[in-house]
């Protein structure tokens, strides 16, 4: 293998990995698409995670491939998984709206308490107002 490839695309390595059918799976992309990985095979290269970039090549029967390099030098060659269904797909978008939903109600709440805040102890409800309170 050569340490450089014509038609070698870098991958991002931006997302958080992902159980899917009994594997942790590292979420891969280019600008137009998405490989997956299982995060087993990387496991021998943690010493130098901090270092590793991840590169897409091409075979010449059209096969993906992934090259793990720490700077100039091949450090692992991962075949990526075949994971992307419909199924797979839906489940990550349920995921996605269930995370998008906490997270508008933990920002409602986060206005109440500040809005609770802001009116202060006099007007809040059921509160003891001082003069004349429990009368």
């Amino acid at each position: 293998m050569e340490d450089y490839a014509k038609g070698e695309r870098e991958l991002y390595d931006e997302w958080p990995t992902v159980e899917h059918n009994g594997y942790v799976v590292k979420p891969l992309s280019t600008n137009d698409d998405m490989l997956f990985i299982q995060s087993a095979y990387l496991s021998p290269l943690e010493d130098m995670a901090d270092y590793l970039r991840f590169y897409e090549r091409v075979d010449t029967t059209g096969q993906k491939y992934i090259v793990a390099k720490n700077g100039m030098e091949i450090a692992a060659i991962i075949m990526p998984m075949d994971t992307i269904r419909l199924g797979f797909v839906e489940k990550l978008e349920a995921l996605a709206y269930k995370c998008r939903v906490a997270v508008e109600r933990q920002e409602e709440r986060e206005r109440e308490k500040k809005k609770l805040q802001a009116i202060g102890p006099l007007f809040r409800e059921g509160g003891d107002t001082g003069e004349g309170a429990g009368e």
